[in-house]
This record gives C-alpha cells, structure tokens and sequence, in this order.
C-alpha cells in the first residue's frame, strides 16, 4: 500500500523517541540515511548488566516493542554486536 513504509518508520521513530523519555534507555539513538535505511544504536549499558550476557528484565519489553516495529518495516535487518 502507497505511504506504508512511511507509516511504519513514523511508528519506529516514536516507539525509540517513547522510550528515550524513559532515563534507563535514554542513550538509544535512532539514524535515518538518506538511502532510506534506519540505524537503531542499543549501548550494551540499556540490555545487559557489566559482566553479564543475560538480559535485563526491562530490556525484553524494549526489544519485544522494537522487533514489532521492524516487522512492519518489512525489510532486511542487520545485526551487529560486539563484545
């Protein structure tokens, strides 16, 4: 449908900005290029504690919230992570 991908990015971009307002996932930043693609930078600080690989329990809710969003993208996702 004609405006669909501009509907689900706006949705994206308010999803990050809602929960930038929250002080635990303040340091996520959200990039749009100008070739259409959207960067999201998730610091290790907003998922993990130091030292350890399990998640935060409120980092699950983030992340559940996020996939949803990308799935209305309908597009490719890259993941990158480092350690």
């Amino acid at each position: 449908l004609p405006g669909t991908k501009e509907v689900a990015i706006r949705r994206l971009r308010d999803f990050v900005k809602s929960m930038q307002s929250m002080s635990q996932f303040a340091l996520i930043h959200m990039l749009e290029r100008l070739d259409g693609s959207v960067v999201i930078t998730i610091p290790d600080q907003v998922l993990f504690n130091s030292g350890e690989a399990a998640l935060k329990p409120e980092a699950l809710p983030f992340l559940q919230g996020l996939a949803q969003a990308m799935l209305e993208l309908d597009r490719q996702v890259r993941v990158e992570g480092h350690t």
